[in-house]
């Protein structure tokens, strides 16, 4: 039996939330799948480790630039703004 795309959304629909929660969280799992990808996720988890120390460093040091939240937020605008290079 094949379903298609529609028919699935439609029976999705029916489920209550959490259950949709579940369905949506395993499809989009799915598209990013690491399958055929030679990932190695501990030196991952080293490097991010590793970022977010130096990162936190810079704050508590006083190094680092902190922005409010609408000044961040006028930023990334700006950013986005630009003509891509």
């Amino acid at each position: 039996m094949t379903l298609d795309a529609d028919a699935v959304i439609e029976a999705g629909l029916c489920l209550d939330p959490d259950q949709r929660t579940v369905v949506a969280h395993q499809l989009l799992a799915s598209l990013h799948s690491t399958d055929n990808l030679s990932v190695d996720q501990p030196s991952v988890d080293v490097a991010w480790r590793t970022e977010i120390l130096r990162r936190l460093d810079g704050v508590l040091d006083g190094t680092a630039t902190l922005l409010d939240g609408p000044a961040a937020h006028q930023q990334i605008r700006a950013a986005l703004a630009e003509p891509r290079r």
